[in-house]
Parts: structure tokens; sequence; C-alpha cells
């Protein structure tokens, strides 16, 4: 008999911010859930009453404590994460997330959240399965975020 896994579903939104001269990415450090240490892209779920550039807006302030300027080319997909929580209870994510290409105003990297240790920019190239949460990794993925010349250089 197969364990008994509490699924979860959740829905959000969330910003794709790069610092286009360094080739870096806005990250937040996530502290609890399925993406418990690793590097995700700063956003959350939509509260009552929000469109998706609203809870974009409260997200990215929230967790960078910078100011949206523009969020737009939204795209949409879903990731199903196995994960273990606190407790040492196997659980599963089904995670749908809209992703939109943001540009901010300058980030506080010491701020925090309730899931998250402050924010930072970070190498695109650095990002992998083993420290960035499957949102990353796809909106790298779908912005073709990482210039072949550098990761040639850095391989």
């Amino acid at each position: 008999m197969g364990e008994n896994k509490e699924v979860d579903y959740y829905h959000g939104v969330y910003g794709y911010i790069e610092d286009p001269t360094a080739n870096k990415l806005l990250v937040v450090k996530k502290t609890k859930g399925a993406y418990k240490g690793k590097f995700d892209l700063p956003g959350g779920g939509q509260q009552a009453g929000e469109t998706r550039e609203d809870t974009l807006r409260r997200e990215i302030r929230e967790e960078t404590g910078a100011d949206l300027v523009e969020g737009n080319d939204y795209f949409i997909s879903r990731a199903t994460t196995e994960w273990t929580d606190d407790d040492q209870n196997p659980r599963t994510l089904v995670h749908t997330f809209e992703i939109a290409r943001a540009v901010v105003g300058a980030a506080d990297e010491s701020i925090t959240s309730s899931d998250t240790d402050g924010c930072c920019y970070m190498a695109k190239i650095a990002m992998n399965p083993r420290n960035a949460s499957p949102l990353v990794l796809e909106a790298l993925d779908h912005f073709d975020a990482v210039d072949p010349d550098i990761a040639e250089k850095d391989a």
C-alpha cells in the first residue's frame, strides 16, 4: 500500500526581474514550504479582488521592498513538487504560476517576509535544480535568459 501524501494546490503571480548589466536575476530566499532553502521569484497568492498586477505589485513590495514600475509579457505554467514538511509528512505541491517580466525600483536585500529571508541578485547561470525553485528554472527557460556566450565561458 502506498503512502498517503497530502496534495496542495496553489496559484500565484511572480516577477521575473533582471539586472541586465550583470546577467543576474532578483530572487528571494525561501524559508518555508516546498521550496525551503531554495531561491524563488518574488511573488505569491492573489487576494480577493486583486488583479494579477495588484498581486505582483504587493508581493514584490512585501518581499523585496521594491516598487513595481512595469509588469508585462506574462506566461502561465505548472510544476509538481514532492517534498517533506517540517513534521516529516510527505506532501505534493501542484503549483500553477503566472510569471511577468517585471521592472522595479531599488530592492532592499534585508527585507524578510513570512516565508522569505531577504532577496538578492544572483547570476542566472548559477541557478540549477539544487538551489532554485521550478519557477526560477521555468522563467529562465521561457525568457531565454542565460546568455550562451557567458555560459560557455563559465563552463
